[in-house]
């Protein structure tokens, strides 16, 4: 993949008594040529602008601190011209065994797409008592996406005809917008001086992405609703000198789950009637001496479908969620000494789960990947080495399994190295 890329961000904040106003502006362009399994993709005219322009007002309540923060938020995400390509040169009849090059050969598909958000936030926290936050807060956003395209070839999944690729769908187009409402109360008792009891319910509505929108009408699939769901958490939080942990326990109630429906080497998305997502998650640490440190997490995950129909016929009622393994956990060291020298050594595992909506079959997991990063810093100056993976061990990043009982896997990165400088001004 060779691409270019330009971001720019600006901020700025300014106090005017006890309001402070806290905008920000930042603008993105780039520019890809990305060769991918079937097609090369060329685009570059590539454009992400918006603005968030919050302001905090300090007042007083309850003879206490109390703060209000607020502001509006606009984003746009403009693509022009963008081009797939067939491969020019490759082996392979009816389908592609081998790619020779990356020239071009003949023009597939043309799009441009606009993603456009606009919003509105507001968020009151006060202390009823010296002990007890409360956190008031509402976010309303609009979303709207246009995408026009022309499929002028696809792929020849199946290999059948004699040629890698066919005639396309022709043109198409998606002109969708969705209103999201995102409600939240939470309230915070501090138990003693070390350790917080929280809890909260929030609601949230989540849109359909463009890409999801577009392989719907390209598949002919109907239009996707926006999600909504209801969470609800309660949890602990420790801050001591010597060690630290985090509890949290939830239950997250989702009505249209946007869901992948995956059929040969094609991803359809539908929305699941209900989905019940519950949980808890531990994570500590403890400080053996000054400079090292020893910790663990733990996240425990049920997540089911309450009702599902998929492809309108196939009930999946009782069924897990795929991908979402039941157990995952991790360990994990760190040492910072005072001349400046740093490391951090993870090893991370996963359990097992079911690889499709069915729960015909599961995918056994991994076990203790391990990362460490070395580093060093002196002043401005900081020197840092990370290796992911040390043990090259192999093992699917995810592995899934169609609705015609096909599977794949997609494996996870090999040992990976990386040498990072940066200089403080």
């Amino acid at each position: 993949r060779d691409s270019k890329i330009l971001f720019l961000n600006a901020k700025y904040e300014k106090e005017y008594g006890n309001l402070t106003f806290k905008p920000r502006f930042y603008f993105n362009t780039w520019e890809h040529f990305h060769p991918v399994t079937s097609m090369i993709n060329e685009s570059d005219n590539n454009n992400v602008f918006g603005t968030d322009l919050e302001a905090n007002y300090a007042h007083n309540l309850f003879s206490n601190d109390a703060t209000l923060v607020f502001g509006v938020t606009a984003k746009q995400d403009r693509t022009r011209d963008s081009k797939k390509y067939a491969y020019a040169d490759y082996e392979g009849t009816g389908s592609i065994t081998k790619t020779l090059s990356d020239r071009k050969g003949d023009l597939a598909n043309t799009e441009d797409s606009t993603a456009t958000l606009y919003g509105a936030y507001i968020q009151e926290s006060i202390r009823p008592t010296e002990k007890t936050l409360v956190d008031f807060s509402l976010r309303v956003d609009k979303v709207e996406f246009e995408v026009d395209g022309n499929e002028i070839l696809e792929y020849n999944w199946s290999g059948f005809g004699g040629s890698a690729y066919k005639t396309g769908d022709g043109l198409y187009s998606i002109d969708e917008s969705y209103t999201l409402f995102s409600p939240k109360i939470g309230v915070s008792y501090a138990l003693n001086d070390t350790t917080n009891f929280y809890s909260s319910v929030a609601s949230a509505n989540q849109a359909p992405t463009d890409n999801e929108l577009k392989t719907n009408r390209v598949e002919n699939k109907g239009t996707l609703d926006k999600t909504q769901s209801i969470n609800y958490e309660i949890g602990l939080k420790n801050r001591s000198v010597d060690y630290s942990y985090d509890l949290a326990i939830y239950q997250n109630d989702v009505e249209d789950e946007i869901t992948a429906i995956k059929q040969g080497y094609t991803t359809s998305y539908e929305n699941a009637g209900k989905t019940q997502k519950r949980g808890l998650e531990l994570t500590g640490s403890y400080k053996i001496t000054k400079e090292l440190s020893f910790g663990a997490s733990y996240a425990y995950s049920d997540y089911k479908y309450k009702d599902f129909m998929e492809e309108g016929t196939n009930d999946r009622a009782g069924n897990y969620l795929p991908y979402i393994p039941k157990h995952k956990y991790s360990v994990f060291a760190t040492m910072n000494l005072t001349n400046g020298i740093k490391a951090r050594v993870e090893s991370r595992s996963s359990g097992s789960y079911y690889m499709d909506n069915a729960n015909t079959q599961k995918y056994e997991g991994y076990k203790f990947i391990t990362d460490v990063m070395l580093g060093y810093e002196k002043k401005e100056h900081s020197l840092q080495f990370n290796v992911k993976n040390v043990f090259d061990e192999y093992y699917a990043m995810q592995a899934d399994k169609d609705i015609d009982g096909d599977v794949t896997y997609k494996a996870a990165a090999p040992r990976t190295a990386m040498l990072t400088y940066t200089y403080k001004f």
